[in-house]
């Protein structure tokens, strides 16, 4: 048991006695564990620990905001926000559509940044990392990458659901669509993208197929319609059953 007390990390056995600590600090904001990797982080850097003796086994500093990780073998894959890549090009109001501009406070309360929506202000950028597990070295990075990280038996897979990362398609309402990405473990490289209407929830990967909960699309309605104005809700998801597609 691993509990976190003012900045000291403390390990506990199943019998309660404190097996170790170690002081990682008060600036450091996530924390998640990997096997017998203990993985805590802050805004530029991410620290690593052995679950079993407490020793820092290295540091990453690298300006990233992790969201989500996975391990696979030797290899430690994260996916986070990168600072951005450009600077403004213009000042002023957004140049946004006009259904965008009547619902200006709406997009505001859902933590819409409608600057950086437009192009006018640089936004983060989703990136995914490969980073070598032993030393914490970053061995690749492709950029704007968003959605679900499996990563299991020599494979890797983003499950995008565009009704969930596509901020347009959020807005404006629609089924959304499923986007099984591949990459390459080793180099970051792309293998294929495969687009279905399938909606799929909590994929995992078994060997090579990409296994997870099978359920019907139904269309969503605007976020921008008198649905969110007078605070409507939307059903579940109907479950259809178990669904698997193949991998490389």
């Amino acid at each position: 048991v691993l509990v976190d007390l003012d900045g000291t990390i403390h390990a506990f056995s199943s019998e309660g006695e404190e097996v170790w600590f170690a002081d990682i600090g008060e600036g450091y904001f996530r924390r998640r564990v990997l096997g017998d990797m203990l993985l805590v982080a802050d805004a530029g850097s991410t620290a690593c620990f052995d679950t079993t003796t407490g020793r820092r086994r290295w540091r990453m500093g690298v300006a990233i905001e992790v969201e989500s990780a996975s391990r696979d073998h030797e290899r430690l894959f994260a996916l986070g926000f990168a600072a951005p890549e450009e600077t403004p090009t213009e000042a002023g109001e957004p140049d946004l559509p006009k259904s965008f501009k009547d619902n200006e406070t709406l997009l505001k309360d859902m933590g819409v940044d409608l600057a950086a929506l437009s192009g006018k202000k640089p936004a983060p950028v989703p990136v995914l990392l490969g980073i070598d597990a032993a030393d914490g070295h970053e061995l690749w990075r492709v950029s704007k990458v968003l959605g679900t990280l499996c990563a299991a038996a020599g494979r890797l897979v983003m499950v995008i659901d565009t009704a969930q990362t596509s901020m347009i398609e959020m807005a404006t309402g629609g089924e959304g669509t499923l986007v099984i990405r591949q990459y390459d473990p080793k180099d970051g490289s792309l293998l294929y993208s495969r687009q279905s209407d399938t909606g799929l929830h909590q994929p995992v990967i078994c060997g090579n197929r990409l296994v997870g909960v099978w359920f019907e699309r139904t269309e969503k309605p605007s976020l921008m319609s008198g649905f969110a104005m007078t605070g409507g809700s939307m059903e579940s998801p109907k479950a259809l059953g178990l669904i698997a597609f193949s991998l490389r």
